[in-house]
């Protein structure tokens, strides 16, 4: 009978601590037992929010660092950390080498006593080569706050992370892998924490939301995810797939001189997703072709997102755009004879009509880079995906707030500053201002869709979006916030009219050119 009731105690209820005896003994609020072993969470402060550190997830074998990840070893000892502190192998701007070998780890925030809660899935950006799930970054305290849980999770980055061979040494998305193992723990231990593993949420920026787009199409982790948030961030943009993997590695990294040596010989070269044959086995627009789809999908990109890419171009790049304009255009596209240059003309006539490009024409190259990185592959994506079957709220946003940026708009990323952010009781307090109304709409269509996919808010009547032709419904999201039909329809139909005649995917046989932007990000990440 003893026994019998010991099995039935709860998982989510056991935590441990030793007493005089030096037994163990159960505290029912701070600590969870996970498959692989209990952890202690640590309160925030006075509020009634539990902070569960850096929880070994996964780990890699470093004789053979580029292999799929595999369960952690189980611990006995409870693991009780009070900070963040796990980063996975890679270089900082100033080029120190930071991380460990031991990064597979996520950490977990959940308000006390919660049950059956809707779960957070967020991946952290920085260009598949930094960054980790740093809660200093993604502050969880306004979604938990809601009853929602947060997890964030590391993966490998860089080379160790994105290389590609695509043989048994280095298969290639050593990082999207690990993501994978980190969904399967979280459907696998989350209930023990309070949390509703038929309601598992994933979300990313920019390169973390390519990550999100290859998650909820590939078999081996569809079936964890119910819904999807991105933004300025899709794997149908020419920066999701490296096309060419071998010819981006090229001997460059040294992979027989230990973790360290694999990161810093990659520095500088620009890594990205692959088709492995494993995970991966088709580029995104391929899977979209097969694949069904039943989940719905906030997706969207601000209207400056291209912003990072130029507020640091000098007249030396400016110079290298006039002398050869063919870096303007994304690499997934193929030519024949004087398309590329007849291609060329439309987008410089679109974008900077007689002018030349000059250094004071920064806003108009980032609009430019916007349209084609972001904002046309989003909508492109949105087409494909509603047609497969999945339920699209597409999204503009450009609120800015308060906020003065170097070109008007908001840059790649500006949403989470809402998401991600401490609780607005102060404001609340007080008198809300007109910015602080429109952050709080703006929280409540991101919390409302994470609860029960659909974005609602009083005063916002979202219509999702609809592939057939004059349905193409998007939220602009400004200091005003309001519906409209084909979002820039006269700037996208130049884009979609390029890539109607010249998508790699569907004009098989010329070779492809690096753009711009590839030079661009690799000047950004050294920098």
């Amino acid at each position: 009978m003893i026994i019998l009731l010991c099995l039935l105690i709860p998982a989510c209820a056991l935590s441990v601590e030793n007493n005089v005896s030096g037994r163990q003994e159960v505290d029912p609020i701070i600590t969870v037992i996970t498959e692989s072993g209990p952890v202690r969470g640590v309160a925030l402060g006075q509020m009634d929010i539990l902070q569960y550190f850096d929880i070994p997830y996964g780990q890699f074998d470093t004789n053979h660092p580029f292999q799929e990840p595999v369960k952690p070893e189980a611990w006995k000892t409870i693991l009780s950390k009070d900070r963040h502190s796990s980063k996975c192998p890679q270089i900082q701007q100033n080029d120190e080498y930071i991380g460990n070998n031991d990064c597979l780890t996520l950490s977990v925030f959940a308000k006390t006593g919660v049950k059956d809660a809707d779960v957070l899935f967020h991946i952290h950006d920085g260009n598949f080569e930094t960054g980790s799930g740093d809660p200093e970054v993604y502050n969880p305290q306004q979604l938990v706050s809601e009853g929602i849980i947060v997890v964030l999770p590391n993966y490998r980055l860089g080379a160790l992370g994105f290389m590609c061979w695509q043989n048994d040494t280095v298969p290639g998305n050593a990082g999207v892998k690990d993501l994978a193992l980190a969904l399967q723990w979280v459907k696998n231990n989350i209930k023990a924490f309070g949390g509703n593993t038929s309601n598992i949420v994933v979300s990313g920026v920019d390169t973390a939301g390519i990550l999100v787009d290859y998650l909820i199409l590939v078999n081996q982790t569809s079936k964890y995810i119910s819904k999807g948030i991105t933004e300025s961030g899709f794997a149908l943009s020419h920066k999701a797939l490296d096309r060419d993997p071998l010819r981006t590695a090229d001997g460059k990294v040294n992979i027989n001189g230990g973790i360290q040596s694999i990161i810093t010989s990659g520095r500088g070269i620009h890594f990205k997703p692959c088709i492995d044959n494993s995970l991966i086995t088709h580029s995104f627009w391929g899977l979209l072709q097969t694949q069904k789809i039943d989940i719905p999908l906030m997706i969207g990109s601000t209207n400056q997102a291209g912003m990072d890419y130029v507020t640091d171009l000098n007249d030396i790049d400016i110079q290298e755009f006039r002398n050869n304009l063919s870096l303007i255009l994304p690499t997934d596209l193929r030519f024949e004879g004087n398309q590329e240059r007849e291609v060329i003309e439309k987008v410089k006539s679109q974008y900077f009509g007689d002018c030349d490009i000059s250094i004071n024409l920064l806003e108009r190259i980032s609009l430019c880079f916007t349209d084609s990185t972001y904002l046309n592959p989003g909508i492109r994506e949105a087409r494909l995906l509603t047609k497969a079957g999945g339920t699209v709220y597409f999204y503009e946003f450009s609120y800015t707030g308060d906020m003065q940026n170097t070109i008007t708009g908001a840059p790649k990323g500006d949403s989470l500053r809402y998401i991600f952010t401490q609780s607005t009781q102060e404001t609340q307090e007080e008198n809300v201002n007109e910015n602080e109304s429109t952050a709080n709409t703006i929280r409540t269509l991101w919390t409302n869709f994470i609860k029960n996919g659909i974005p609602s808010a009083s005063n916002v009547d979202w219509k999702a979006f609809d592939g057939t032709e004059g349905n193409e419904k998007s939220l602009m999201i400004g200091a005003e916030i309001k519906l409209t039909n084909r979002l820039h329809a006269e700037r996208m139909k130049l884009w979609d009219e390029i890539y109607e005649r010249h998508f790699v995917e569907t004009n098989l046989g010329s070779t492809v050119k690096s753009s711009i932007l590839v030079i661009l990000i690799s000047a950004v990440t050294s920098s």
